[in-house]
């Protein structure tokens, strides 16, 4: 059996994970951001936001799983499906109705916005 690339918190796979076609990582995508809309898989609770699919310990911001879910979805170390999961989050949260206002209330709390640096620019 083979695990995920970094070994944490993928767990076992089988060989159907490693190589997807596009075709398959785009309906793994869209399958996921169906379960992710309709609460299949809790992002928000609590007060704390948290990725549904890894156990890595966060900051619990929006701002955080935001950028999780983006460096997840990039890496070449990480497997398809791993990362077809990833963009499905990143496509939910920038379309969550409260998305702007958490944005701003994670970068405040951070001490970054318009004002104290001038490279920030919205989503």
């Amino acid at each position: 059996m083979r695990y995920g690339a970094s070994g944490e918190g993928v767990g076992q796979v089988d060989s159907d994970d490693i190589v997807l076609s596009g075709d398959e990582e785009d309906e793994e995508y869209k399958e996921v951001l169906k379960q992710l809309n309709d609460g299949t898989h809790e992002v928000y609770r609590h007060g704390e936001y948290r990725c549904p699919f890894d156990v890595t310990i966060l900051d619990m911001t929006y701002m955080s799983l935001l950028q999780h879910a983006d460096g997840r979805s990039k890496s070449g170390k990480w497997l398809p499906r791993h990362r077809a999961h990833h963009k499905a989050l990143i496509e939910y949260l920038r379309n969550l109705p409260w998305a702007e206002g958490a944005r701003e209330a994670s970068l405040k709390a951070i001490g970054v916005g318009p004002s104290k640096n001038a490279f920030y620019k919205p989503y």
